[in-house]
């Protein structure tokens, strides 16, 4: 028996993931969950790719990017409870589509700020594997 199936040429993602947000972090533990895009803006079958970047003042920055199928990661901090920044992007044969940066802080501490962020994005999208 033969079973046919009508493939779709994929399109380039048209959304990044939303609804970014960390849902616990600690010296051990990072987990931070967001919300897959519409369907009509993935374009076909998708994968996530997340960037994370330790942006402490007066560190060297330690990019982590890996792939993921799920809507959310578990991880343990690279440099512990420090400051981060982080993007994930819709990922497919086609292309990707990038969210915008999050500034990750531990609690009661002020975030880096925001004028900071473009210059260590800059630095960290020299790292990162982009389509």
């Amino acid at each position: 028996m033969y079973y046919f199936c009508n493939f779709i040429k994929p399109t380039a993602p048209t959304q990044p993931p939303g609804n970014i947000r960390v849902t616990r972090f600690t010296a051990d533990e990072l987990r931070i969950n967001w919300d897959a895009p519409p369907c009509g803006s993935r374009g076909g079958p998708v994968s996530y790719t997340f960037e994370l970047l330790r942006v402490s003042p007066g560190t060297k920055p330690e990019p982590l990017v890996q792939n993921t199928v799920n809507t959310w990661i578990q991880i343990k901090p690279p440099a512990g409870y420090d400051h981060y920044i982080f993007k994930v992007a819709t990922v497919n044969s086609a292309g990707m589509k990038n969210s915008e940066y999050i500034n990750i802080s531990p609690e009661g501490e002020d975030p880096i700020p925001t004028e900071s962020i473009g210059i260590f994005a800059h630095f960290f999208s020299l790292f990162s594997c982009q389509k």
